[in-house]
């Protein structure tokens, strides 16, 4: 394959879960209110039941969500050469590029 393919592939790829994913998390957080206000509401085990659940989606969603984002400004921070100015730890400029 050409490498401007695979650039165009993995750009989608990236963007793809740029939307996917905050869109899921902020969604869930709808969701997960609505169970509450329905356990709240009419004490059915069966509300809390689902919300336990999801809130564990949640959790997952929102902490892949904000590892993306740091790893992402630390990249931009090594391409930009502007790590040592900021006095990030060692081992925060050292992280392995995502492919």
């Amino acid at each position: 394959m050409e490498t401007l393919l695979l650039s165009r592939i993995q750009f989608a790829a990236n963007i793809s879960f740029h939307i996917l994913f905050p869109t899921i998390t902020i969604a869930l957080g709808w969701v997960l209110l609505f169970f509450k206000l329905r356990f709240n509401a009419t004490a059915d085990a069966k509300w809390m039941d689902l919300y336990r659940f999801w809130v564990k989606v949640f959790a997952l969603s929102f902490a892949l969500v904000r590892r993306g984002q740091q790893h992402e400004r630390l990249a931009a921070l090594r391409r930009i050469g502007a790590a040592h100015e900021l006095q990030l730890p060692a081992r925060a400029c050292q992280m392995p590029m995502p492919v």
